[in-house]
């Protein structure tokens, strides 16, 4: 464990690595990152990773899979990046809470900052929403969760108007929350495709701006391993009525479809029965995005696991299609009853007149009630560790070798990647991002060497300069790469070393 920073407020920052350190160098072993909570209201993400170090630090030594991932493979973990947002978030009455570091601001362009945000009109201890009834409204009740609105089918009226929060007017500007609490996103602060305010509410002064992520950007081009970075996404579509919640903007990149697709076949013949909860992960409307950096400037491939929407065990969750999550909360809904939402109760607004204040509660919304969090826990920590395994596995395989006519030795081997993430993605290869891999042929006099772009009729470009270690681009998802050399001993020592920043490096001597 080690602190790689500060928060804004001077928490410190911490970062786990976790591997078996008497199996190598665990920065130069292929390594995921992952990071909890830094996703404005997801109280669980910091949880679900500290339960997945947990896991393996008890499983090392009795589970032969474990043991064995650890020796191969290195996890990094920072549990908590936003400490600040995490306290404030749980000290907070609001259903949003902050996102991240504060930035007061005038929203309203009156000349005082922060001064109309949400209150506790009722005084439960929580913000909910505001509805009034209105025959020909947006927004109806959805019949599977009675406390909260869905909007009206399409060409019928509704039962209800969504306010929004509850607040009053507090600066009698005729506005209600208007003007609440500032703030800094953390999402929108890296350093791909940032833009400013006026096009990304939230966004900092200038990319990597806020120290947590500044922190994380600094650990990560420290540990150049990183094949892969796995990060939350908490559900939104039952936080924000008016949202459809049919899911994300498909990336357009089809090499990172490809991936994701490949991935996601590998888990469901591993665990046939199991939700691959794996999100559709580059927005196109989110700019200075966490993961686009890690992609886009890095070359890392992203992986964004959408929280609780991991199918419930009924045989009903068939029926569900793609948001068994909602089934699994009606269940909840009838057996927490009032822990889980306020109910709707009258009240007289000075602004709206009478209207009826409740619903969910905050911690109901994004984060996995006490019933199903250990379960929760265990099924992220199930994806992930099948993500640490996918990364890069290199082996060698047997070499072969002839003598030529002019009494030179001619040595070919493969390079196999066993996994479905490759040394390097197709955008690292494009971009150039991280150096290529190198295969070496040691302990011989190399005179010629190329890596074969056709393995079948060996048809490949010498490289002239150091050709005794080939520079490969990349070696793909369960594919190989074959080397041939001409060395000028009759019988050569066939030793050989892969070393690949992200795929780790492998020798054998045959």
């Amino acid at each position: 464990m080690e602190s790689i920073g500060e928060s804004f407020q001077g928490k410190r920052l911490w970062a786990l690595t976790v591997t078996d350190f008497g199996a190598g160098d665990p920065d130069a072993k292929p390594a995921l990152y992952l990071d909890g909570n830094i996703s404005h209201n997801g109280l669980q993400g910091s949880e679900y990773t500290l339960y997945t170090a947990w896991y393996l630090l008890e499983s090392y030594g009795k589970d032969a899979f474990i043991s064995q991932l650890l020796k191969e493979k290195t996890l990094y973990i920072i549990p908590l990046l936003y400490p600040d947002m995490r306290d404030k978030l749980m000290g907070t009455p609001e259903q949003r809470g902050p996102k991240g570091d504060n930035n007061p601001s005038d929203e309203d362009g009156d000349g005082l900052v922060d001064e109309d945000g949400p209150n506790d009109l009722n005084g439960d201890g929580f913000i909910t929403l505001m509805r009034r009834k209105n025959k020909a409204g947006k927004y109806v009740v959805d019949k599977d969760l009675k406390h909260h609105l869905l909007l009206a089918p399409r060409g019928e009226n509704g039962q209800f108007d969504l306010i929004g929060y509850e607040g009053h007017d507090n600066d009698g500007d005729g506005l209600v929350n208007e003007d609440p609490v500032g703030y800094l996103n953390p999402m929108t602060d890296w350093a791909w495709g940032w833009q400013p305010q006026y096009l990304q509410q939230g966004a900092s002064l200038y990319p990597f701006s806020l120290p947590e992520n500044r922190a994380a950007k600094e650990f990560v081009l420290r540990h150049p391993n990183i094949a892969a970075a796995q990060n939350f996404k908490f559900p939104i579509d039952f936080f924000y009525p008016e949202t459809s919640g049919e899911g994300d903007t498909a990336p357009t990149d089809t090499s990172l479809v490809q991936l994701y697709a490949n991935l996601e076949t590998g888990y469901h013949q591993l665990l046939p029965h199991h939700f691959y909860a794996l999100s559709n992960t580059l927005t196109p409307d989110i700019y200075g995005g966490q993961l686009h950096w890690f992609w886009q400037a890095r070359g890392i491939l992203p992986l964004q696991v959408e929280l609780y929407r991991f199918a419930p065990e009924t045989d009903d969750a068939k029926e569900e299609g793609d948001k068994p999550r909602k089934k699994r909360k009606s269940k909840e809904e009838s057996w927490l009853g009032k822990e889980a939402f306020t109910p709707w109760t009258p009240y007289e607004h000075p602004t709206y007149g009478s209207i009826e204040i409740g619903g969910f509660k905050k911690d109901f919304f994004q984060n996995a009630s006490d019933l199903s969090l250990s379960k929760e826990a265990h099924q992220v920590m199930i994806q992930t560790l099948y993500h640490l395994y996918q990364t890069p596995k290199l082996l060698i395989r047997k070499p072969s070798y002839s003598r030529l006519p002019n009494g030179n030795t001619e040595v070919f081997v493969t390079v196999v990647n066993l996994s479905k993430i490759p040394t390097h993605t197709p955008h690292d290869v494009s971009r150039k991002i991280e150096r290529p891999d190198f295969v070496k042929l040691k302990d011989s006099t190399v005179v010629a060497g190329m890596l074969v772009t056709d393995k079948g009729k060996v048809i490949g470009k010498e490289q002239r300069l150091n050709p005794s270690r080939i520079e490969v681009p990349s070696i793909g998802a369960e594919d190989s790469v074959r080397v041939r050399w001409v060395t000028k001993s009759a019988s050569p020592v066939l030793h050989f070393e892969v070393d690949s920043r992200k795929g780790g490096v492998v020798e054998k001597k045959f």
